[in-house]
């Protein structure tokens, strides 16, 4: 008996001997120069880089393993703008004993100080890493120096088992996004991250706090997870709280499942009011000259859903100031990745989109209309790029209930569209105007040095005389339009300059309408002798049907093939109006008196010239021009000789 307990208690000695033995020798060898080596080559497999150890080793295994390492650094790449893409001047890795002996070398608390990260953004390659260049040729037979994709960051564990299991503790870290692209950087600053608690027993809480280009911010939350019903995977319930700067507030709840390699999020997000200018200068984009520049207050609310390969964005709301837009996203990494943006907003004001007119004197005419020819509007003209492309085909659809446009008023705008390698497609435009409707499709090209537009519009039951009240200020001309307009033309943002600059052609029919401040009739019977003005503002020239074509090219509008009907008069136009001058020079020729039925008859042509401006035309006949078509008898009531005398008098004189 006594020699059994001697036995135990040597093997003990011994066995003890031997732990100790173990707890002085391993710490002594990692902390050792001789395994530095080694130990850089572990924590390099483990992150997919070069990874150096300047600083000291520290290793201890009672009570708990505790790994503390200082001056650590991976460094930058040749060329790059940063020296490391990460330093950390001291890390500490801590995890119970027993915690590793069930799972492995994963630790349970993880303390960085002075941690320096830097991230690419590449406007064609994504986000991440810049890679580190290769070395030799690849398969293809290119360069392998240069930089390829940015790689993603690797960690050594999960990042869904890192939030919810690991204690972590960050202070003084600075983040870096460089844009080369751009020569451009955005950083976070003095940042500081809490994430602890007890996950065993409920949530782990998450507070932190930076300063985002010149911006601070909070951050404070909960995380939970679980184990996933029915599957071999983990949930993580998540809430977040955020402010920047006192000006931005926002929410983030929702949950992260995680099934093996994948993992998927289901998250509402909700932005409060907040003036949004400040931050998009922070982040380096600067609003002024577009549309945004006028938003003052912006608030969204939102559903995310990613899973990989896509992002959905669902039942989201973006307000800006009054504006209400509600919108659904979707974006996926498929044979052909794009992005999917449907829209639908109550009211959309193109004047402050628009930039303001300039009056005539400063306009001037292009000296040639340019242009495509036919079937060629989607190719790009000659001229350098514009940068702001997108970097993926963009399609979907929009639904503006109210479009206002010098004061006028669009209803139930509906467009279908796709945007891909700079070239705009209006798949289909669908719009509801004065009684009518008008339909059609078009194109925008952004290659060259101003975008380059496309339209062929169809119109049908519209009423024309509100239409130019609102856009033209004149409402000398009334009916019920059917149009089809083909027009292309530089887009400077100046719709007026766009009449100066666009070509094409349309063929209008005018049904059950008038031609108000004038009666052609009246004035072919007296040879051009109008009247006074009074008269004038309250004459009319009715017709049951107007036909014309009209050419648009150089600021000036060609009307061909013109002629009005009613059941009294018949007349045939041609002519131009020049746009810039905003002149007129027309010949009508009025057909007065008809054929009786049954009888032979002839009528009277009376040309008339039409001069002067838009708002000031001037009608003289030519007396030259007058001729008779037609044989037989002519019925028409003409001019007494005495008023015929007055007639001559009043047209000698000028008058």
């Amino acid at each position: 008996m006594s020699r059994g307990l001697s036995w135990f208690l040597l093997l003990a000695a011994l066995f003890g001997f031997l732990a100790l033995c173990v707890l002085l020798f391993i710490p002594m060898l990692l902390e050792s120069s001789i395994f530095r080596p080694e130990l850089e080559r572990w924590v390099s497999r483990g992150v997919g880089r070069s990874v150096s150890i300047q600083g000291l080793v520290k290793v201890s295994l009672v009570p708990q393993i505790r790994i503390s390492l200082s001056g650590l650094r991976i460094p930058a790449s040749q060329g790059f703008p940063e020296r490391d893409l990460v330093r950390i001047d001291s890390l500490q890795l801590e995890a119970p004993l027993s915690h590793v002996l069930r799972n492995g070398l994963k630790p349970r608390f993880i303390s960085l100080q002075g941690l320096h990260l830097v991230m690419e953004r590449d406007r064609e390659k994504g986000f991440g890493w810049p890679e580190t260049p290769g070395k030799g040729k690849k398969r293809d037979g290119s360069d392998a120096s240069q930089l390829e994709r940015p790689a993603p960051l690797r960690l050594p564990t999960p990042l869904l088992g890192l939030l919810s299991e690991v204690a972590i503790q960050i202070s003084e870290a600075d983040l870096i996004c460089v844009d080369r692209s751009n020569q451009r950087q955005g950083r976070i600053t003095g940042m500081s991250l809490s994430i602890g608690g007890n996950p065993s027993d409920g949530p782990q809480w998450i507070r932190a706090q930076g300063d985002i280009q010149g911006h601070p911010f909070t951050l404070q939350g909960s995380l939970q997870a679980s184990p996933l019903a029915g599957a071999a995977g983990k949930l993580l319930l998540i809430e977040l709280a955020a402010k920047v700067g006192g000006r931005l507030e926002g929410s983030l709840k929702g949950q992260i499942r995680s099934l093996g390699p994948s993992t998927e999020a289901d998250l509402q997000v909700r932005v409060e009011p907040f003036s949004w200018q400040p931050l998009l200068m922070a982040v380096g984009y600067d609003p002024k000259g577009s549309f945004m520049e006028r938003w003052q207050q912006v608030s969204f609310q939102g559903n995310l859903m990613l899973s990989p390969g896509s992002f959905q964005v669902q039942q989201a709301e973006l307000r800006a100031d009054d504006s209400l837009i509600r919108f659904s996203m979707a974006a996926g990494k498929g044979s052909r990745p794009g992005l999917m943006l449907n829209l639908e907003t109550e009211e959309l004001d193109l004047n402050s989109l628009f930039q303001a007119s300039v009056g005539s004197k400063q306009r001037k005419r292009n000296p040639r209309a340019g242009g495509l020819k036919p079937n060629e509007h989607t190719k790009a003209p000659a001229g350098p790029k514009l940068q702001s492309v997108a970097l993926f085909p963009l399609s979907g659809s929009a639904m503006i209930h109210r479009v206002l446009l010098k004061s006028q008023t669009f209803e139930d705008l509906q467009v279908s569209y796709r945007f891909e390698e700079g070239v705009l497609e209006l798949q289909e435009i669908r719009v509801k105007l004065e009684g009518g409707e008008l339909w059609g499709s078009g194109s925008v090209n952004f290659h060259g040095p101003k975008p380059y537009v496309h339209f062929d519009l169809r119109t049908m039951e519209v009423q024309v005389g509100p239409v130019l009240q609102r856009l033209a200020g004149t409402f000398f001309l009334e009916g019920r339009m059917g149009s089809h307009w083909d027009l292309e033309g530089p887009w400077e943002g100046d719709l007026d300059q766009a009449a100066l600059t666009w070509k094409g052609q349309a063929d209008i029919l005018l049904k059950d309408g008038g031609i108000n401040g004038v009666d052609l009739s009246k004035v072919s019977r007296s040879l051009g002798l109008a009247g006074d003005k009074k008269e004038n503002q309250k004459a009319r020239t009715p017709f049951s049907s107007l036909v014309a074509h009209l050419g648009l090219e150089d600021g000036t509008l060609k009307v061909s093939k013109a002629s009005m009907q009613n059941k009294d008069l018949r007349i045939l136009a041609a002519g131009r109006a020049d746009l810039l001058e905003k002149s007129l020079d027309f010949r009508l020729e009025p057909e007065l008196g008809s054929r009786q039925e049954g009888q032979e008859g002839a009528v009277l042509v009376v040309p008339l010239w039409v001069e002067g401006s838009f708002s000031h035309p001037k009608i003289h006949p030519d007396l030259a021009g007058i001729r008779k078509k037609g044989e037989g008898k002519l019925h028409l009531s003409i001019p007494s000789t005495k008023e015929l005398k007055e007639v001559f008098r009043n047209f000698l004189k000028g008058r």
